[in-house]
């Protein structure tokens, strides 16, 4: 996936893989800008995932807070692949942070609280359940 292009985002970078996809540090070659890009690598009961993938994507365009990322575009790859376009934040993840000792940071911890309260309240005013 690193070197190519996909509409006009140029990958450059995989910052991370999870359970439903792997998200790509890219450059908006129109815009100039670097995004965070999320593909979907489910391949089981693929029709299920991509309408999840795209009420995903869909719930996290209707919020605004500064503790979520924007989203900025909803795609498919020329093969079909779906795609969610984000704001790309950098910083250091939290797996770095606790390895680093963030019992000993607590900015670290009220990052992660105040995340999670923004987004649950978010969530809620826009009727998304959260889990």
């Amino acid at each position: 996936m690193i070197g190519q292009t996909v509409s006009h985002y140029r990958i450059l970078d995989k910052l991370g893989e999870g359970g439903m996809g792997a998200v790509y540090l890219a450059e908006d070659t129109l815009l100039g800008r670097r995004v965070a890009v999320k593909f979907l690598t489910i391949t089981r009961d693929a029709e299920k995932f991509r309408r999840r993938f795209l009420r995903e994507a869909r719930s996290a365009s209707a919020l605004s807070h500064p503790s979520i990322a924007t989203v900025h575009d909803y795609g498919e790859t020329p093969g079909g692949e779906p795609f969610i376009v984000m704001e790309f934040v950098p910083g250091r993840t939290l797996a770095e942070l606790l390895r680093e000792g963030a019992e000993r940071q607590p900015a670290a911890g009220w990052a992660g609280c105040r995340s999670v309260a923004g987004r649950d309240a978010r969530h809620q005013a826009h009727g998304i359940q959260v889990r």
